[in-house]
């Protein structure tokens, strides 16, 4: 279910020649608490996208906060009423008004670790309605690359321009390799075993969608690699992207119609009108050494004006040219995507993020 809804969402955000960094199971999960309180067309709407709507998608919010580490937390901040029903069947989200923006700030702080600060656009006393999705984990590798293995070298971007940029290496089990038609799949194992990174390799012009898309294809599908081999070589640029998206116009291109017009129905959920006015993400990933850092912020908003958005025996594979890196709870959920595009920029170690959002 969000991983079709993920290989959607790429296919309308990914651009083949431009880095992007999203969560895709941060974005489900917001919509998914809005979708508990639809009805009618907007209900519809929302089934289509996420595959739930309704009570099923109240449900489903409900599994996923109980089976998901790190956890998607969320919470609502309104000025407008809303249903002591729909709260009781989503008692995992929070709740409040939306009169002390630090305190909204500061759940942000919590709730990805620390990793970012506020949220990508702050309420207003014209905002009516919020809704946030987020999370944030820092973790260490189970294997960590060694410091002195890493050298510059040649990286190829996805406009020719080339560079020498630092290159991690080690090597990896050859269990942990395989093909999904002609992409390369590399896992990444980390100390909490729930989670794991895969980085995607796909043939020189394949689209990033379907790069991406390979790191959660099921084991019917992929290929192994290194056969006979007594391991893989890799060879890694550390990573660093940050960004922050505005989503409304996306997902009218995945068929919302209703939800973000005045003829949307929340009825479920509040007892006067809200419309998804605005839908911004901020996500990034940074991967080093020792370990990796993933953060996500969405927020859905409404409000009552319209405010402006700002070895021989070793097969080797190298990630010098455009891939991909996706960071998965269990085997199923993508947390975050992201698609190195132009020359990778340095990373820090784990706890050094810039700090600060990115600006609309």
């Amino acid at each position: 279910m969000i991983r079709r809804f993920a290989e959607r969402l790429l296919h309308t955000l990914a651009r083949d020649d431009e880095d992007l960094v999203c969560s895709p199971a941060g974005l489900w999960q917001g919509l998914a608490v809005m979708a508990a309180g639809a009805r009618a067309e907007t209900a519809d709407e929302l089934r289509e996208l996420l595959g739930v709507a309704g009570p099923v998608a109240a449900e489903a919010v409900r599994e996923l906060a109980v089976r998901c580490e790190p956890a998607l937390a969320a919470a609502v901040w309104s000025r407008k009423p809303m249903r002591e029903d729909f709260r009781a069947r989503l008692p995992h989200v929070g709740y409040g008004g939306l009169d002390d923006a630090a305190a909204i700030d500061a759940w942000v702080h919590g709730a990805t670790s620390g990793l970012v600060e506020r949220l990508p656009l702050a309420p207003d006393p014209d905002t009516s309605f919020l809704l946030v999705s987020a999370f944030g984990v820092r973790e260490a590798w189970a294997t960590p690359f060694e410091d002195e293995d890493t050298e510059y070298r040649p990286f190829t971007d996805a406009r020719g321009n080339r560079d020498r940029v630092p290159m991690m290496t080690r090597k990896v089990p050859a269990a942990g390799a395989w093909a999904v038609g002609g992409t390369r799949v590399v896992e990444l194992g980390c100390v909490r075993p729930e989670l794991s990174v895969r980085i995607v390799l796909g043939e020189p012009g394949e689209t990033a969608a379907r790069v991406l898309a390979a790191a959660w294809a099921p084991a019917t599908e992929r290929t192994p690699l290194g056969a006979g081999a007594d391991g893989v070589r890799i060879d890694v640029p550390r990573l660093s992207l940050r960004a922050c998206l505005s989503l409304t116009e996306a997902l009218a291109e995945l068929g919302l119609e209703w939800s973000t017009t005045e003829l949307a129905d929340f009825s479920r959920m509040f007892e006067e009108p809200v419309v998804l006015r605005a839908v911004l993400q901020e996500a990034l990933i940074e991967v080093s050494e020792a370990g990796f850092e993933a953060a996500s912020v969405t927020q859905l908003m409404d409000w009552l004006g319209s405010p402006a958005l700002d070895s021989p025996g070793t097969l080797r594979i190298s990630f010098d040219r455009p891939f991909g890196m996706v960071l998965l709870a269990g085997e199923e959920l993508p947390l975050v995507t992201a698609w190195q595009a132009g020359i990778p920029g340095e990373a820090g170690i784990p706890g050094e993020a810039e700090a600060g959002p990115a600006h609309l």
